[in-house]
């Protein structure tokens, strides 16, 4: 199931940046070897992360993952490249997120998610942007297939912080009122904290 899955994720994300570099010659992209060596290097390691550590996602909500990653991977592309995330990836995933919150509907778990959907769009997503914004939320859907809520998607949120801190304080990004002294992209750190609250 690793090789399907890591297959699955390098194979989508290859699609979605082709896809962009076809549709927008305005695109800011550079796909190179080198890159193409860190999609492999992602999909085989996040391919093993599904497989081994998401025992209780059945296999199609381990290749319903595999969308999640695929998406994360090229929304952080783009995020560290171009400081954007155009709007299709985001109509990629959120349908996928959608159909795994309707297999087993409940009333606790849509009414957290809309209540976090407003928070996001209508409170957060003003602090980091819209991409970041609509990045959490469709991790939040995939979050809530097992019935986790507002405090999963919360701690989610705080984790992706809290590396961010880690890892910009140890690059010295950090002013003494909190602030970053240079924006970065904040994609990669919610793709690399979303693993831990499936």
């Amino acid at each position: 199931m690793t090789g399907i899955i890591s297959l699955e994720i390098g194979v989508l994300a290859d699609c979605c940046l082709r896809m962009i570099i076809r549709e927008d010659s305005q695109h800011s992209l550079t796909v190179d070897r080198k890159l193409y060596q860190k999609i492999i290097l992602y999909s085989l390691l996040v391919g093993i992360w599904i497989e081994r550590c998401l025992l209780h996602w059945e296999w199609y909500g381990q290749l319903a993952c595999g969308i999640l990653a695929a998406y994360l991977l090229v929304a952080s592309i783009q995020d560290i490249q171009s400081k954007e995330v155009y709007d299709f990836l985001h109509v990629m995933a959120l349908p996928a997120g959608l159909i795994f919150v309707m297999a087993e509907p409940s009333k606790h778990k849509m009414i957290s998610l809309a209540v976090f959907a407003v928070v996001q769009l209508g409170i957060f997503m003003r602090m980091y942007g819209a991409g970041d914004g609509l990045a959490f939320l469709v991790c939040a859907m995939f979050e809530s297939r097992f019935g986790q809520g507002m405090l999963t998607y919360l701690f989610h949120m705080g984790a992706a912080y809290v590396l961010l801190a880690i890892v910009q304080g140890l690059k010295h990004n950090i002013n003494k009122k909190g602030n970053l002294y240079e924006p970065v992209p904040f994609i990669p750190y919610i793709t690399a904290t979303v693993w831990l609250f499936l």
